[in-house]
């Protein structure tokens, strides 16, 4: 197998600011035009395949294994990636309407990379044909961007074979298609597994550059962020707090997110006003309240740790998710949050199950008590639940009997992120007890209506 080609520092850059960023892999027009035709005859047999897209055109394997792909989703993501079991291909007919702008449903409303797609066109795409339009640098905003020339729509148009990775939280849409052929756009998840500890990307050691002057203090965290090296770069001391902690809930989320990130500067001066903002009504405030605590890190994480055992579960489940995106710094904080798998609100129990995954990843700590949540009434919370397990999977000991019933649970992701988790462990048992779920599952890529057997 071919090496991953990495993104360079210049591309990464690009990455972080604009939330998107083309590749060029070089598989032959034929490769294409035979992918395009799987999925017409799939389409006009059997309708969208849905999440079974890939074993119904298994071809689609070696575009998304392709060096260039697999390179950039290491650079983003980490060598240890997981192609989640969400995909779908996209289906724009001739005469569409197009969609509305929109962020995706499952977004975390997160800065930092820990899910992104990978979108791949069969055919060609130019504008006229529906391509997907996406908003550049729109990835770290709840609310559509509008107001100037910077937020007009980009369709990512191109030939057969373009693809593209973006920024899970990007805004984006597919846009009217016009043309009499329809549009085909496969969509697949990747999620981050492993915390970052060093640049993944083909790095030089240079540090963030950027000519834009467009949020200059939020791009450099994330940047360092991906280094392994988390830190805030905003520049705010604490006599800044005054001037600034209103701008939380300016009119302009441009002007809010700023603030927030120029705050994080300030460090722990910062904290106990900013744990204050977590129970505001703004979302907004909340919002920005907490990107500047994930930005501050170590400092804040006892603060929040108290601020998980407030009388108001808003603020206990803002408490914990910020927690989980600290990462490896919030790690003193896990029997907080195995404690909260048992609160009485069903999101502040889904974001403890997220966090354990990201926060605990040293230690085997909460597998058992994730496993536990695997009892779970609420299907979020099952499926949180069943990823941190996979992410935590590589410290597994002896837990293996008590995570396989999750094998057979009503929900396809919690079963798929347990099939994973199997293949983390690595031990000869995960992988016979995996082999023998994978030999039932099985999926025949030619057994249709027409050909049963």
């Amino acid at each position: 197998m071919d090496a991953p080609v990495r993104l360079t520092d210049a591309q990464m850059r690009q990455y972080i600011a604009d939330g998107y960023i083309a590749l060029d892999i070089d598989l032959p027009r034929s490769f294409h035009e035979r992918v395009y035709a799987r999925t017409q005859e799939v389409f006009e047999k059997e309708g969208n395949p849905g999440n079974n897209v890939l074993p119904r055109i298994p071809a689609l394997a070696e575009g998304y294994g392709h060096p260039v792909v697999d390179g950039a989703l290491r650079s983003v993501l980490g060598d240890g990636y997981y192609m989640h079991p969400h995909r779908h291909c996209h289906h724009n007919p001739p005469g569409s309407p197009g969609q509305t702008m929109h962020i995706d449903s499952w977004a975390r409303r997160r800065h930092t990379t820990r899910m992104t797609m990978v979108f791949y066109y069969p055919q060609d795409t130019p504008a006229e044909r529906g391509p997907t339009g996406v908003v550049a640098a729109s990835h770290s905003y709840n609310d559509r961007p509008e107001g100037d020339a910077r937020w007009d729509e980009i369709k990512l148009a191109g030939d057969a074979g373009t693809v593209v990775l973006v920024h899970y939280d990007i805004w984006h849409r597919g846009t009217p298609n016009t043309a009499d052929e329809p549009r085909y756009m496969m969509k697949f998840l990747f999620a981050r597994m492993d915390e970052p500890m060093r640049p993944t990307w083909h790095a030089t050691g240079e540090e963030w550059r950027d000519d834009t002057g467009f949020h200059p203090a939020m791009r450099e965290t994330v940047w360092n962020w991906h280094t392994g090296a988390p830190h805030a770069a905003g520049s705010a001391g604490a006599d800044d707090m005054d001037e600034l902690l209103p701008r939380l809930g300016a009119d302009s989320e441009t002007d809010a997110l700023d603030a927030a990130y120029e705050i994080a500067g300030a460090g722990e001066a910062a904290v106990p006003a900013l744990v204050s903002e977590l129970s505001h009504r703004s979302a907004r405030v909340w919002r920005g309240a907490g990107y500047a605590l994930s930005s501050i890190g170590a400092p804040a994480v006892d603060a929040l740790t108290a601020a998980t055992q407030s009388d108001d579960a808003d603020t206990r489940n803002r408490a914990a998710a910020v927690i989980g995106d600290i990462g490896l710094p919030a790690a003193t904080a896990t029997s907080t949050l195995i404690d909260l798998l048992k609160d009485p609100d069903t999101t502040v129990r889904q974001h403890a199950a997220n966090a354990l995954g990201i926060v605990s990843q040293e230690s085997g700590d909460a597998i058992l008590p994730l496993i536990g949540a695997l009892d779970d009434g609420d299907e979020w919370v099952r499926r949180f639940a069943s990823m941190s397990i996979a992410q935590l999977a590589p410290n597994m000991n002896g837990e293996m009997h008590a995570l396989t019933p999750a094998l057979g649970d009503d929900n396809r992701y919690v079963r798929a992120n347990t099939m994973f988790a199997l293949r983390r462990a690595g031990t000869d048992e995960a992988r016979e007890r995996l082999l023998d779920e994978l030999a039932v599952a099985r999926w025949c890529p030619t057994t249709t209506r027409e050909t049963t057997f």
